[in-house]
Order: C-alpha cells, then structure tokens, then sequence
C-alpha cells in the first residue's frame, strides 16, 4: 500500500513539479484475485480500480515493512491521438532512457490494462524508488544533459499537462 507522504511533497518542488497533496490518499497494489478488507477501507472511499500489467525494469526485491527512502508514483496519461499499442511501446522503452539518465533504485512501469466505471484512469501508474532524500535531490538526473533527454523521449508518448506525480510512504504487507 502507498500512502501520500504529505510530509515530504515539498520536495517535488526540486523537479518543479506540484506539491499539493492528490486528491487521493493510499494507493493499493493487489495480486490477482486479492480484496481489500472493509476494515482496511474505512473511513476512505474507493477513488478507482484499475488492473495493470506490472513490469519491474530493474532493482532488487522488497522485504517487509515500510521502505526507506523516498518513492515516487505518476499516474502518466499519453498524448492525445496515440493509439494504445504506440503508448506502451514507447513507455516500456523509456525504461533504457530511464536507465541511462535517472539514478532510482528501483523503477517499476505498470500498465493499465482496464478501468472501473469509476472514471477515466491514468494509461500507466510509474514507480520510482530513490534510496534517501538526498538521493532523490541529487541522482533525480545524473548527467547535465539527462534532464533534455528524458524529456525529449517522454514527449513521444505522455501528455505533462494530464500526467500527475506524487510522494508516497509504502507499506508492504504479505499474506
């Protein structure tokens, strides 16, 4: 489970991105055929259902317990016009891009592959990992020219008007 780490959010603003809180606040990844318990619920309402395709592009297992470190999730939307196969071509191989010009530990894409009736859901949910909030300031780019290249790749796939980060605390749970 995510929870919005209303804590740290000014630190977006090192990216120059939005520090107001998202309208929602813990975000539930489930295996399939998982539920979520009522209990577990309350007092929040449901926002949306979503399933994704889940793809870890490189880093380590994760143990239980809280994660260190800052973690980062975008609700990325893709540009208007570009048929769903072109999206998610381009978004998994932003993956090398990443790779090439981020200094995360961990980076997930996840796919989403169907919505409830609850809206418009984003076209893919991306997580990144960062080992402390020094790392997070200081490796978000890793080279002068990364901030360039990441942007020139990521404009042939995600709209930045629609697409919203966000901070969280993540909560592992097994069972």
């Amino acid at each position: 489970m995510d929870v919005v780490d209303r804590d740290r959010l000014a630190l977006l603003g090192h990216r120059s991105m939005h520090t107001a809180p998202p309208r929602w606040t813990a975000l539930a990844w489930l295996a399939d055929g998982a539920t979520i318990p009522d209990t577990l619920l309350e007092p929040f309402d449901v926002l949306a259902v979503w399933t994704a395709d889940r793809h870890l592009v490189w880093g380590g297992p994760v143990v239980d317990g809280p994660a260190q470190g800052v973690k980062m999730v975008s609700f990325v939307r893709r540009l208007d016009g570009l048929d769903d196969t072109t999206f998610v071509d381009r978004y998994l191989a932003h993956g090398s891009v990443a790779r090439r010009h981020h200094g995360m530990q961990r980076y997930r894409q996840n796919v989403v592959t169907a919505a409830g009736s609850d809206g418009p859901a984003p076209d893919a949910v991306s997580e990144l990992w960062f080992p402390s909030e020094e790392a997070w300031r200081d490796d978000f780019y890793l080279t002068p020219g990364s901030r360039d290249a990441v942007a020139a790749d990521v404009a042939g796939f995600l709209d930045r008007r629609t697409t919203s980060s966000t901070l969280v605390t993540e909560h592992l749970a097994v069972g």
